[in-house]
């Protein structure tokens, strides 16, 4: 057996569902050979699992996974795992078993045909979140094809250091990395902090990530002076020492007509170190922060909302600091990585309950 992963997302690009893809890929390398197929070089010296660049294309992507079949694969019968359903397509046809992990935004806007032609081939289903299965469901007849909820966190390991204590005089540490687009919510979170910032205590906020609205968030930010510090795309060691030095992970990220957040891996890198997050209020990111339990759901649109969120969790520390506790024992019953890959292979060998 060996297991050929159709990614279309996949470091060196940044982004959750890129981490997400080289974590399950890394995982299943210790039970079978694990081929992925991306579309961005990378350098996999030193991991676990071989990678081809099919760049160009849909044709490109098609004719890599062919010829792959015909030089390496022979004999065998390769598992495909897309990354979305859209690389369902690049699979060549035949008796293969096809997982198509859902994301949730795919699904808003698909071409009804070309989704149900993917539907039709797809063997197994993994939604990140119970409200992205609710969004497939609506559009595909689950009933032939096994289904279930995974929360995509492959990548996290189950290393965890313990939250670091807050020295009583100390500013605040507010932590956010994320793609800097406006439905993330930062620019939200600055204009409340930028209105009422005389009604909270001392902070300094990290935002880390590229995007489109970096720039804007930047010239927002000017007011702030040092309060505000701007980092470039991070790499792992550093996500984590931003992390292991925070008090809170902002991130009141919202739906719009063009993007809906499936889930939010984001938060539970979070509180893998014990960190509390303001989050979004949609039921995909409710799947990743519970409201009241492991940090504050709100709809970053409304200011009244969200400074609330912010207030409680700069002035009451003994409940920030339960939410903290609360989200890292989520993350170690729920999140860990091995946990949801033990999940990933039980649906794929056909023993798990179904969503």
């Amino acid at each position: 057996m060996t297991y050929v992963i159709m990614a279309r997302n996949f470091p060196p690009d940044h982004g959750g569902i890129q981490s997400a893809m080289r974590g399950l890929a890394r995982r299943l390398a210790g039970d079978a050979p694990v081929i992925v197929l991306g579309s961005t070089p990378f350098d996999a010296a030193a991991e676990p699992f071989d990678f081809i660049a099919a760049q160009g294309g849909r044709f490109r992507e098609r004719h890599a996974a062919r010829r792959l079949l015909k030089t390496r694969l022979q004999g065998e019968t390769p598992i495909f795992i897309c990354d979305n359903w859209h690389a369902v397509k690049a699979v060549p046809m035949g008796n293969h078993p096809i997982v198509v992990l859902a994301h949730g935004s795919e699904y808003r806007r698909p071409r009804a045909a070309r989704l149900a032609r993917a539907a039709a081939r797809t063997t197994h289903l993994i939604a990140n979140s119970a409200d992205t299965f609710e969004l497939v469901a609506a559009q595909i007849d689950l009933a032939a094809i096994p289904s279930t909820i995974i929360p995509p966190t492959y990548d996290l390991t189950e290393d965890i250091a313990a939250p670091r204590p807050k020295a009583p005089d100390a500013p605040y540490q507010l932590v956010s990395i994320c793609r800097l687009e406006p439905h993330k919510g930062l620019r939200k979170a600055l204009d409340v902090l930028a209105a009422r910032r005389a009604e909270l205590p001392d902070f300094v906020w990290h935002i880390a990530g590229g995007g489109s609205q970096k720039a804007e968030l930047r010239q927002a930010a000017e007011g702030f002076g040092d309060k505000i510090i701007f980092h470039e795309p991070i790499d792992e060691p550093r996500k984590d020492d931003l992390l292991q030095q925070a008090d809170l992970f902002v991130m009141p990220s919202y739906g719009d007509v063009r993007w809906h957040e499936g889930f939010g891996i984001s938060y539970i890198e979070a509180a893998r170190h014990g960190v509390p997050a303001i989050a979004g209020a949609s039921r995909g990111i409710r799947d990743a922060v519970r409201d009241g339990k492991t940090g504050w759901c709100v709809d970053a649109q409304d200011p009244d909302a969200l400074f609330a969120a912010l207030h409680a969790a700069l002035t009451d520390d003994a409940l920030r600091q339960k939410l903290g506790r609360n989200a890292q024992a989520a993350y170690k019953a729920r999140f860990a990585g091995d946990i949801v890959a033990e999940r990933f292979r039980a649906h794929i060998r056909g023993n798990a309950p179904p969503a």
